[in-house]
């Protein structure tokens, strides 16, 4: 009898363990999102980018700007140029959701909310210098001629007035351009 009322008790640990974690995530979760999306405050402002770059991160940044007054009127897309030991370039480009069937834009969702929404913003630079490393260790397929920069760039196309509507398949071609971030690459970053 004894023995039995030890195991029910050693089973039951694991279980409230995992009730204290689930309860845990949840309240450092509702707290976070309330911070990130609450008015300047002197809390915020001394957490601010540390909180930013962690929820974005996890992928829980909040943009109410669809529903805002203040609509984004841009439609944008990254790309990262990437040069070569021999002076050669690449065009990598991140993945566009127009150029996507449906499926492609379902799985790919994630992605481009970070690459489109997220990444290219200052809000978000704490990343940009792990983005170039990626991009660099993606083309570095030549020993002889690595990578040794990669510059990052937004592009975008004004979206057109809504009496003007158009699918987005018909949006405008990109027609601007902002250099968001340049970075060399060390030896260490194609590892």
């Amino acid at each position: 009898m004894v023995e039995s009322a030890s195991n029910s008790r050693s089973a039951e640990a694991p279980a409230k363990r995992v009730k204290v974690a689930v309860v845990a995530s949840a309240c450092v979760y509702v707290l976070g999102t309330g911070l990130y999306l609450s008015p300047p405050n002197p809390v915020r402002d001394a957490i601010g980018t540390q909180l930013v770059t962690v929820w974005h991160t996890l992928g829980l940044g909040q943009g109410w700007s669809v529903f805002a007054p203040n609509l984004r009127r841009y439609n944008p897309h990254v790309t990262a140029t990437v040069t070569f030991a021999d002076g050669s370039t690449l065009l990598y480009e991140f993945p566009r959701m127009e150029k996507m069937s449906l499926i492609e834009k379902f799985c790919k969702e994630k992605w481009r909310k970070f690459d489109v929404d997220n990444m290219p913003w200052s809000t978000a630079s704490g990343y940009h210098e792990d983005v170039a490393r990626y991009v660099a260790r993606q083309v570095n397929n030549d020993v002889a001629n690595p990578p040794v920069q990669v510059a990052i760039t937004v592009h975008w196309a004004a979206v057109p007035d809504l009496p003007e509507f158009v699918s987005s398949e018909k949006f405008p071609e990109h027609d601007r351009a902002a250099s968001v971030f340049v970075y060399r690459v060390r030896k260490k970053d194609l590892l």
